[in-house]
């Protein structure tokens, strides 16, 4: 899907997109009692909703919760919190 297109793992590290460097541990901060999970599986598919400021809303394809399949989401979403 090209993610480490515009999203990189490097500390310090920023493309297009929020880097992932310690994502895990942000995005159980990102929206009150909303769980680190939730917020990724979100933001993926629904990358306009939370948008992390900064961020220009539209360059993100809202179109991944249809064209991932639902266990290649939570593997992905599993991997980011893995990113701690």
């Amino acid at each position: 899907n090209g993610c480490i297109a515009c999203h990189a793992l490097g500390e310090g590290q920023q493309l297009v997109g929020p880097s992932w460097y310690g994502v895990g541990t942000r995005a159980a901060t990102r929206v009150a009692g909303v769980a680190s999970e939730a917020y990724l599986y979100h933001s993926i598919i629904a990358p306009n909703d939370n948008l992390v400021e900064g961020f220009v809303a539209g360059i993100m394809p809202p179109i991944y919760g249809d064209t991932i399949a639902t266990q290649d989401l939570a593997d992905i979403v599993s991997y980011l919190l893995s990113l701690q």
